[in-house]
C-alpha cells in the first residue's frame, strides 16, 4: 500500500481517536456513588474488579501500565477510600498484594453495567457485517499494542 494512503488512513485514525477516548472517559464516569476517582485509579479498580480479586503489586503495575512508584500512590488512595486492601502472601512476605473490597466491588460492578449499557448502543446501530470488521479490527490493535515489536 503507498505510504499516502496509509497516511490518510493514519489521519482518519487520528481524527477519530480523541471522540473515542471522550466515548470511553464518559462510560467511567469519574464520580461513582459519591466518590471520586483518578483516571489511574478507576483503571486500576477496574483491574482488579474484572481479573481480581487479588495480585501482587507488580502485576498490576503491568497490567495497568503504571510505574510501580506512581502505583504506590494509586493504591493508597484507593485504600484510604476502602476499595482497596493490601493483603500479605503467603508464599512470600516481600511480595504486596492488593485486594479489592466488597465496597470496591461493587463500583466496579456499577462501571461495568454502565459500560455494558454504552457499547450495547454503539453495537446496536451497527449492522453485523460492521461488528465483526470493528470488533476484529480491535482485537488486531489489542495485538499490535501487546506485541514487543512497536516503533
Amino acid at each position: 500500500m503507498k505510504n499516502s494512503l496509509i497516511d490518510q488512513y493514519v489521519k482518519r485514525i487520528e481524527n477519530c481517536l480523541p471522540k473515542i477516548m471522550q466515548g470511553i472517559r464518559l462510560t467511567m464516569p469519574r464520580q461513582i456513588m459519591g466518590i471520586k476517582l483518578n483516571f489511574s485509579q478507576g483503571l486500576t479498580l477496574i483491574r482488579l474488579g474484572y481479573h481480581g480479586p487479588r495480585c501482587n503489586m507488580s502485576e498490576l503495575s503491568k497490567d495497568t501500565r503504571i510505574k510501580l512508584t506512581a502505583l504506590t500512590g494509586v493504591i493508597d488512595g484507593l485504600i484510604k477510600e476502602k476499595l482497596v486492601k493490601r493483603a500479605d502472601n503467603p508464599e512470600d512476605r516481600r511480595v504486596v498484594m492488593v485486594e479489592i473490597t466488597p465496597s470496591g466491588q461493587k463500583i466496579v460492578n456499577k462501571i461495568r453495567r454502565y459500560r455494558n449499557k454504552t457499547i450495547r448502543h454503539v453495537v446496536q446501530v451497527l449492522n453485523e457485517k460492521e461488528r465483526e470488521i470493528i470488533i476484529s479490527g480491535f482485537e488486531k490493535m489489542v495485538n499490535v499494542f501487546s506485541s514487543n515489536d512497536r516503533p
